[in-house]
């Protein structure tokens, strides 16, 4: 398909060399396009479980903090947060997004981080369990 889409492409630019044109003759045709206002891209780009924000931590050593935009207004159970560490941890870590709360970051099986698992510069995935932020 995409193959073909750009050599329709490359056979219509040479002929018309109008994107317009391949907007509203190629486009109609091929995608079901759908418009959103900006309420709807905002509301989407906020939610958190569907999709993964990141942010770089400040703070201190194992005690991180995190602002994202759009901010974050409370901890939910299976939201996730990409986080770029900005000095590596010394023994457990805790870290609080946009002030909402400092909560624990555990090991996939649930026991304190040790020395080392969050190497500065290093970016990691963090998922809520409606009490804690887990590493997997």
């Amino acid at each position: 398909m995409l193959g073909q889409l750009l050599r329709l492409l490359q056979v219509s630019i040479g002929r018309y060399s109008s994107w317009p044109y391949l907007f509203n003759h190629l486009c109609p045709l091929r995608w079901n396009i759908t418009l959103v206002n900006k309420e709807t891209l905002d509301t989407h780009l906020g939610n958190y479980i569907l999709q993964i924000p990141y942010g770089i931590a400040a703070g201190s050593v194992n005690a991180y903090t995190v602002t994202l935009n759009p901010a974050m207004t409370s901890y939910a159970d299976r939201v996730a947060v990409a986080v770029k560490i900005n000095v590596s941890n010394t023994a457990g870590a805790t870290i609080n997004i946009n002030g909402l709360g400092v909560k624990t970051i555990l090991n996939s099986k649930g026991a304190a981080l040790t020395a080392g698992k969050l190497l500065v510069n290093s970016v990691y995935t963090l998922r809520y369990n409606d009490t804690n932020f887990i590493l997997p």
